[in-house]
């Protein structure tokens, strides 16, 4: 089984995308992205922290998919995890309907906004109400509340309408990396908008405005 994790440090957001074939045909990634912030809303750029990931069954503490790493955000203060074949996790059995995501931060001799040890843990439910194959994850947040969600016939993502303490994100559901590069860049408008005078600024590519996916050229 493939269990293969990367950490990118790219300017974007928490995003999911969907499946485009069965399970049969081809394993989904999922890529998680973050924007780290202080409890001002300021951007923490160039942020060394330690990273620990883990997915598992809801019923289970055997995990499906674990990694850790050191990280570094990018000057604007956004980082991405990419979990490559989710749908390959495990043992092989069929792949639980239920799961939770973990994700870690702990403080370094260099993190400004964690003491060296000190740790900071998001937590995510992830559910495939109809199984796994061809199916939007439904995903809520420890709390209960659900992800605010956008998709297309190529594509679901979803976002967090508040911070997780020091992290806002989403997540990109795909088997095409094509569509999650471009849905990473789009999100991170979606995430963060910008005002200027009067209206929202989504960026050049249009972000996700109103829930519709309008992409200038």
């Amino acid at each position: 089984m493939k269990r293969i994790a990367r950490l990118i440090l790219v300017p974007a957001l928490f995003l999911l995308s969907l499946p485009l074939k069965t399970l049969a045909q081809t394993d989904p990634d999922l890529t998680f992205l973050g924007l780290l912030t202080d409890r001002d809303g300021n951007s923490l750029g160039k942020e060394t922290l330690h990273v620990r990931l883990q997915l598992y069954p809801k019923t289970s503490q055997t995990p499906l998919f674990a990694s850790e790493r050191d990280a570094v955000t990018d000057e604007n203060g956004w980082f991405q995890l990419l979990v490559e074949d989710l749908l390959s996790c495990g043992d092989g059995t069929d792949f639980p309907r239920e799961i939770t995501l973990d994700l870690t931060l702990v403080g370094t001799k260099k993190t400004t906004f964690l003491a060296e040890g000190e740790e900071f843990q998001l937590r995510y439910s992830l559910v495939f109400q109809g199984g796994s194959e061809n199916q939007n994850p439904f995903i809520t947040r420890l709390d209960g509340v659900r992800l605010t969600e956008h998709a297309e016939s190529e594509l679901f993502v979803c976002k967090d309408e508040y911070p997780f303490g020091w992290v806002t994100g989403g997540f990109v559901w795909t088997d095409r990396s094509t569509v999650r590069k471009q849905a990473v860049k789009d999100l991170q408008e979606w995430i963060r908008p910008q005002t200027e005078g009067d209206g929202v600024n989504r960026g050049l590519k249009g972000g996700f405005p109103g829930g519709s996916y309008k992409k200038q050229n």
